[in-house]
C-alpha cells in the first residue's frame, strides 16, 4: 500500500532509593517532593513522587544514521499515574487503557514501560530529572504493533500548563515526510500564517517529484485542542483535486521546530507525518 502523503511535509536509569514503582505515591511523603529538601546535608536533593505532577512534552529522536525523523510526544503525570502518553506516530496509552509501570528514584531517575492493550504497542523509556525539575532526558524503545522498533534518545520539558502553546508558534514554512508501516514515504510542504490559517500546501512524489496533491490558502485551519501539550485534533486538508488528508491528531512542540501525527488520506491511504523547519 502507498504510503501516507501528508503534508509539507533523548539516559539514564540510575541508583538511588525507589521513590514509587507501579500506580502509587508510596514516596511523596519526607524530604522531596516540591520542598525540594536538602538530604543529609549535602546539598543534594531528594526527588518524589509528586515532582513529576504535570504535562510534559517533547521529541522522541532517533538513533544516529536512522532515517526516520524526530517525533512529537508528550506525558501527562499525576500521582504516580501516566493520564495520558501520546507520540506522534499514533501511539497512544494511559492507565485506562495500557499497562503501566512507573518507576521514580529519589536520585530523579525513571523507568517507564507502557504496553498497550490494543494495536499501539509498546513504549519504554529510561531517564532522568534535572534538579531544576524542568526536564527529563534518556533512552527511549518504540515498538510499534506493526512496523520496525524505532529507538534514541528523548527529551521532556515541563509544560506551564494551559496557554503554553500559542497558535503562532506554527507561523511559517515546514517541510517532511509521511510514511505508512513500511516506511515508504511521499515528501510535501506547507505554509501557515500567524493566525493558524493554512496559505499553501502541496504533496509530492518521493522519486519523481511530481505534484499529487496541492491545497490552497484557507482551506485548513489549525486549532488547539489542548494547549498545555500542543495538540489539535481532527486536523483537516481539502485538496484542490477532492481529495482529503485528515490528521486524527496534531502535536508541535514548544519551540516551534516539529510537528507531526497520524493521518488518512483517500488516495493514499492511512500512516503518519513528521515536519520540520
Amino acid at each position: 500500500m502507498l504510503l501516507l502523503g501528508s503534508l509539507l511535509f533523548a539516559s539514564c536509569g540510575g541508583g538511588g532509593a525507589l521513590v514509587s514503582s507501579g500506580a502509587t505515591n508510596a514516596g511523596s511523603g519526607g524530604a522531596g517532593g516540591n520542598s525540594n529538601a536538602g538530604n543529609g546535608g549535602d546539598g543534594s536533593i531528594s526527588f518524589a513522587m509528586t515532582d513529576l505532577d504535570g504535562d510534559w512534552t517533547g521529541e522522541l529522536i532517533p538513533d544516529m544514521g536512522s532515517d526516520v525523523l524526530e517525533r512529537n510526544f508528550y506525558m501527562r503525570l499525576q500521582d504516580g499515574l501516566v493520564n495520558d502518553c501520546v507520540e506522534g506516530g499514533g501511539g497512544i496509552w494511559s492507565e485506562a487503557d495500557a499497562n503501566v509501570s512507573l518507576t521514580f528514584r529519589t536520585d530523579g531517575s525513571l523507568d517507564v514501560q507502557l504496553t498497550s492493550n490494543g494495536v499501539e504497542g509498546k513504549l519504554s523509556l529510561e531517564g532522568t530529572m534535572n534538579l531544576a525539575m524542568t526536564k527529563i532526558n534518556g533512552t527511549f524503545s518504540l515498538q510499534p504493533d506493526l512496523g520496525s522498533v524505532f529507538s534514541g534518545t528523548f527529551e521532556l520539558r515541563r509544560s506551564s500548563g494551559s496557554g503554553h502553546f500559542t497558535i503562532d508558534l506554527l507561523a511559517g514554512a515546514w517541510e517532511g515526510k509521511g510514511s505508512n508501516p513500511e516506511d515508504r514515504f511521499r515528501f510535501a510542504d506547507l505554509s501557515i500564517d500567524a493566525n493558524g490559517d493554512l496559505i499553501s500546501a502541496s504533496i509530492s512524489h518521493p522519486v519523481t517529484d511530481a505534484i499529487v496533491h496541492t491545497y490552497s490558502a484557507g482551506t485548513t485551519s489549525f486549532e488547539f485542542f489542548d494547549t498545555a501539550v500542543g495538540r489539535m485534533n481532527n486536523v483537516v486538508f481539502h485538496g484542490n483535486d477532492g481529495s482529503t488528508l485528515t490528521f486524527e491528531f496534531m502535536l508541535v512542540n514548544d519551540d516551534g521546530t516539529l510537528m507531526g501525527g497520524p493521518a488518512v488520506d483517500t488516495l493514499l491511504g492511512a500512516g503518519h507525518a513528521e515536519l520540520i523547519r
